[in-house]
């Protein structure tokens, strides 16, 4: 029962710090308001995390986690290439899972721009960002570099072009979009179904043969 008690306080805990340091950064968030928010004294926060660090480490390690797992990402694991050397007939393959994977990462992440608007803060952060921070953004885009990679194995897209920097460029066009969406006139899923076909065949086109 204490334990059941002692979750149920670190899960509000950290529910409200998410909120603000997503909305105030680091340097901006409070933790007053954050114990105020939670329902709880600041002791006990600081009796549970530590600091203000801590409690921060914390709250941008649980929303790496939800997002992680609502992308599937330990299920994405490097398949075998291609053979090296060996031209094979162009396949569609290549950029369809290219279109599908830049769908559902811009539809998840849509779906929880609280927790991305956290990472990339953490990302801005004047200390830099949490190691795990790095690690998620780096698999993250190997979403993208894997179908790449597989393409111009089958020749379908050219020889010059990196995986790695196309990966992380097509990752930031992504968030890009997200983070500018809220200016935008409004357009619902309707604007980013078409931002989206439109931005494929633009990457598709600059690197085909």
């Amino acid at each position: 029962m204490i334990n059941q008690k002692v979750e149920a306080s670190k899960g509000r805990i950290l529910h409200a710090a998410r909120a603000e340091f997503a909305e105030r950064g680091f340097d901006g968030a409070r933790v007053a308001r954050i114990a105020q928010l939670a329902g709880v004294n600041k002791q006990l926060l600081f009796h549970y995390f530590g600091s203000k660090t801590g409690l921060y480490a914390a709250a941008v390690r649980q929303a790496l986690g939800e997002l992680s797992s609502a992308l599937r990402l330990e299920e994405s694991v490097p398949s075998v290439p291609p053979s090296f050397g060996v031209r094979q007939p162009p396949s569609s393959s290549a950029p369809d899972r290219l279109r599908a994977e830049a769908r559902r990462v811009l539809s998840v992440l849509g779906e929880r721009r609280d927790l991305v608007r956290l990472v990339l803060l953490d990302v801005l952060r004047s200390g830099g960002p949490l190691q795990e921070t790095g690690e998620f953004l780096g698999s993250l885009a190997f979403l993208f570099s894997r179908p790449l990679s597989e393409g111009q194995g089958l020749g379908f897209f050219r020889d010059d072009v990196d995986p790695d920097l196309a990966s992380v460029q097509i990752l930031v066009s992504i968030l890009g979009f997200l983070g500018f969406e809220p200016a935008l006139p409004a357009g619902g899923s309707d604007r980013r179904e078409g931002w989206i076909e439109a931005s494929v065949d633009l990457w598709v086109r600059g690197m085909g043969w």
